[in-house]
């Protein structure tokens, strides 16, 4: 087992797992409560790669390595485009909510006034 230090070594060396056995690889991730850590496994069956972190700031790189994995499984091909388009657009309607919601509650708001 490899315990890598740092985010992107590991996505590197993952991938490279993904890419050379599809069939074979597994992805796991753990989150422990009581020291706040996150723990990710991918393996293959002969070679096993773990990263272990507490730091917040990894979480949103931890959420495109997550959402690369699904896509490699649910996809056998793979565009990168695609992903990076569907992250930005995931980001646009969030924007767009709180402002519907914004209108929503001042609307209700004088609703209730009458």
């Amino acid at each position: 087992m490899v315990f890598v230090t740092d985010i992107e070594s590991f996505a590197d060396a993952t991938k490279k797992i993904f890419e050379e056995a599809p069939e074979e690889a597994r992805y796991g991730m753990k989150f422990c409560r009581e020291t706040g850590c996150v723990v990710l496994n991918v393996t293959d069956r002969k070679t096993v790669v773990s990263f272990r972190t507490t730091d917040a700031t990894d979480i949103r790189k931890i959420e495109k390595i997550n959402a690369y994995y699904l896509h490699m499984c649910t996809d056998r091909e793979f565009n990168e485009e695609e992903l990076i388009q569907y992250e930005q657009s995931k980001t646009k309607p969030a924007t767009q909510n709180t402002a519907s919601k914004k209108q929503t509650s001042n609307h209700s708001k004088k609703k209730n006034k009458k």
